[in-house]
């Protein structure tokens, strides 16, 4: 062959076609073809090999890198929770400073979100545990300011101000009127609700359009909510009176998307329902004492409606020491008069923890128990201000330890669960 320009016209355009016979073949069409393209950026036609993939080294499949997989073959996570943790508890400390930590076991003091406010009034039952609720990204919380409570979000980033809770008595004090109590959340919305002298009124803050609603009025003269929970499709809120010589107590329930009227759900229960939660399928209710040698107690309630009494606790204590419950370890957990108690099935019940033998400095009250990482930790208040305050945990395999104390703490306990 002369040498000079060499044209190939149309070869492989047809593609590969390995059913004919060669000499029927079309022109355009091709047998074998691996690696091949057709270049067109030199207008001049003709076939070349494809080009190779640029090799990776060690670094460029490393955490954080822009590979992030290759076919099904498993990389690092580039999110991995040692580097970046998704999930942390938060714990207020007296000293209106936070405690966060990732683990459980190592707490760091921060001043973000903002200065945790407080649940209690002069004459009230005083809990220490103001509405803390976790919502997947954010936290809600309240704030008080000395002149009214102000209710912040929180997105590990920075805190914004949703709402000033609304005033429901002009007659008292502007800090005692505005002033959140329990808080909850049903069908998506978040509910709160206030303290005053005169009536306990429910608010529900829609967190899509942020639309601020009264729940279809006052549930009784003097009372206040103390816990709000969510069970078969209705809302539930244990109230208790402000009288100072005793507590009266009711579970209020409806539907707040369609009720105009509240349904007393219960009759007159022992001590202040500061805790709900659903445990095989029944409605439980913890309820602390209000004043000395007034017994607290564990309601359960069917779903049909039927109540009975499964737990009495009456050792003389002090304003509102008790009632906590979580559910955790296909157990359901209670804390009475000093003491953490177990039970499988809502009704033996096992003392676990006699937290003030157990810790002997301990002075404090009790607050609600949050579910993390498989353990369940349990704060506790310092209600002298001596610094013993603590946060417990319990492991699935029924270890206990003091992970946090003795310290400053408010016994406010939330989880900020990150998407």
């Amino acid at each position: 062959m002369a040498s000079g320009k060499f044209n190939l016209y149309d070869i492989g355009q047809a593609g590969v076609n390995v059913v004919v016979n060669p000499l029927q073949l079309q022109k355009d069409a091709a047998v074998l073809l691996q690696n091949v393209v057709f270049p067109t950026a030199s207008g001049e036609g003709g076939i070349g090999k494809r080009g190779g993939l640029t090799r990776l080294n060690a670094s460029a499949l490393n955490s954080g890198a822009s590979v992030l997989a290759i076919g099904s073959v498993p990389l690092p996570n580039p999110f991995n929770a040692a580097t970046l943790p998704r999930k942390y508890m938060y714990v207020a400390d007296e000293t209106e400073v936070w405690y966060r930590s990732s683990d459980g076991a190592v707490w760091t003091p921060v001043d973000t979100p903002g200065t945790p406010g407080f649940f209690s009034n002069p004459g009230k039952p005083v809990l220490g545990i103001p509405p803390v609720q976790p919502v997947v990204g954010l936290m809600l919380y309240v704030s008080g300011d000395g002149a009214h409570d102000d209710i912040w979000v929180w997105d590990n980033t920075s805190a914004r101000l949703v709402l000033v809770c609304p005033s429901v008595d002009t007659t008292v004090p502007i800090e005692e009127a505005f002033c959140a109590g329990a808080s909850g959340f049903h069908n998506g919305a978040y509910y709160f609700g206030t303290i005053a002298y005169t009536y306990g009124r429910l608010f529900r803050l829609d967190m899509v359009t942020g639309q601020l609603t009264m729940i279809i009025g006052a549930m009784g003269a003097d009372y206040t909510a103390y816990s709000i929970f969510s069970f078969v499709g209705q809302l539930f809120v244990g109230v208790s009176d402000d009288n100072s010589g005793g507590a009266t107590s009711y579970v209020y329930r409806c539907n707040p998307d369609s009720d105009t009227a509240w349904t007393v759900d219960s009759a007159a229960l022992t001590g202040v329902p500061v805790s709900m939660v659903n445990f095989l399928g029944n409605l439980y209710i913890g309820t602390g004492s209000k004043v000395a040698a007034q017994s607290m107690n564990i309601y359960k309630r069917t779903p049909s409606g039927v109540y009975s009494t499964v737990f009495t606790d009456a050792t003389p204590w002090n304003v509102t020491c008790g009632g906590q419950l979580a559910v955790f370890a296909d157990k359901i957990f209670a804390y009475m008069a000093g003491t953490i108690y177990s039970s499988p099935d809502g009704a033996v019940w096992t003392s676990e923890l006699d937290v003030f033998t157990t810790y002997t400095s301990f002075a404090g009250r009790c607050g609600r128990p949050v579910e993390f990482d498989g353990a369940l930790y349990w704060p506790f208040e310092d209600t002298a201000d001596t610094g013993t305050g603590r946060v417990l945990k319990r492991t699935s395999a029924g270890v206990w330890s003091s992970v946090l104390g003795p310290t400053t703490l408010e016994g406010i306990l939330t989880v900020l669960e990150l998407p």
